[in-house]
């Protein structure tokens, strides 16, 4: 039996709506700060602990640059866990 990683859940979710279209995917917050920029997305799902950048400062950076974006935070890369996020204003 193939082990259900979180990527493998929400390709699964994406592909039983035909109306979600995923557009990229990045696995350091610096690479997710290159896709933002090189196009427009309806909704941005940003893991706050990727790796490099985190998605609060992936977030940060965008808006500073003008990028215009809706957002939705997640939290799958646990070592950040363990730090406080008692500042986490955009």
């Amino acid at each position: 039996m193939m082990k259900k990683t979180p990527e493998k859940i929400w390709l699964n979710f994406c592909n039983d709506y035909k109306d979600i279209e995923i557009k990229a995917q990045s696995a350091t917050g610096d690479n997710a700060l290159t896709h933002l920029e090189q196009r427009y997305f309806d909704l941005a799902f940003i893991d706050i602990g990727i790796p490099g950048k985190t998605g609060v400062e992936v977030v940060r950076e965008a808006i500073s640059r003008g990028i215009k974006l809706h957002i939705l935070f997640l939290l799958r890369h646990f070592p950040i866990m363990g730090q406080k996020h008692s500042n986490l204003e955009l």
